[in-house]
């Protein structure tokens, strides 16, 4: 039986909105995929809102093996009439450079357009799109990539690569299977792989990074399904040598989508792919994908509008997948 902590369970009560039906009475769309932004219907309020949970957790530093506790913080997105006898999704989102875990759920991302700048809040996005079918009730995470405070403004920090390795098998996931209602059930290795096709990830900058080095190469069985929103390049030859040395290997890639600004000239992700492409074994054009966000650059209207694209593509049944654009 999950556990769910005693002040956990307060504040739960506290900000739980009433059981309903949020999903769409139509059901869930095809996939409407966008090369230049957000559809504007989901930048109005919605009616159905979820709520975004303030949670301290513990790990520990898997660098030193220092056994003290170190209490790290984390955001956590429960969907309008979040069930606990349900099971959902989970879709971790992992912060720029100079962020934390307030950057996805809690800070309002500056959707640049012609006009200017227009503050969006991704809960309310998620709310809508959750709204008007373009993805099921799931439960959308942040946590901070960083273990020290120190840490910050540090961009490319081997430290806490190394540590979050560890972290995210022994410590995040164990604590959200153990707490939610997810489809683990429990937080131990064995039922994470067991579910890996119900977990997901999506870094923008920094965070495509850390998702690269510290998630797909090291804890390959424990998500099917990732984005990298401007993130570097990436090499299969070091992700099957990861994946051969911890037994991954046979673990299935469900999508590696890997989504571009136009004008985001300092990374090369397009290349990377065609790279990924030749070198076949488990990459393929149908689990591996390019899209280019046209007009913008390395910027928060283009991980939006990836975040936007990976909620309709992430989690389903016959893994539709994008072609290199949209109509």
């Amino acid at each position: 039986m999950k556990k769910i902590l005693t002040w956990l369970l307060v504040l739960t009560l506290l900000l739980c909105q009433p059981a309903g039906q949020a999903f769409c009475e139509g059901g869930l769309r095809e996939p409407e995929l966008r090369d230049d932004g957000l559809p504007e219907e989901l930048l109005e309020f919605a009616d159905h809102r979820g709520y975004v949970q303030y949670i301290t957790y513990q790990t520990k530093d898997y660098v030193s093996y220092d056994p003290t506790p170190i209490d790290k913080d984390l955001l956590v997105y429960l969907p309008y009439g979040y069930d606990v006898s349900e099971k959902y999704n989970v879709l971790i989102l992992l912060h720029c450079a100079g962020a934390d875990h307030r950057f996805w759920l809690q800070q309002p991302r500056e959707y640049r357009t012609e006009e200017g700048i227009l503050p969006v809040s991704v809960p309310n996005l998620l709310d809508r799109m959750i709204e008007e079918g373009y993805c099921e009730p799931l439960i959308v995470v942040s946590p901070c990539l960083y273990l020290f405070d120190g840490h910050p403004n540090m961009y490319g920090n081997d430290y806490d690569y190394a540590h979050f390795a560890g972290e995210i098998g022994r410590d995040l996931l164990p604590f959200l299977a153990e707490n939610y209602a997810t489809w683990a059930y429990d937080g131990s290795r064995w039922a994470l792989n067991e579910a890996r096709d119900h977990f997901g990830f999506l870094g923008a900058s920094f965070g495509a990074y850390m998702e690269y080095l510290a998630i797909i190469g090291d804890n390959f069985d424990l998500a099917s399904w990732y984005t990298f929103c401007g993130g570097g390049e990436i090499d299969p030859g070091y992700l099957m040598n990861k994946w051969t040395g911890y037994g991954t290997q046979d673990f299935p890639l469900r999508l590696l989508l890997v989504s571009e600004g136009e004008y985001d000239d300092r990374m090369a992700p397009e290349q990377s792919v065609q790279n990924l492409h030749a070198y076949g074994g488990k990459f393929n054009e149908d689990n591996v994908k390019y899209m280019m966000i046209r007009g913008w650059g390395h910027e928060d209207r283009s991980y939006l509008t990836g975040l936007y694209n990976t909620l309709q593509l992430f989690f389903r049944e016959n893994g539709q997948n994008p072609e290199s654009g949209a109509e």
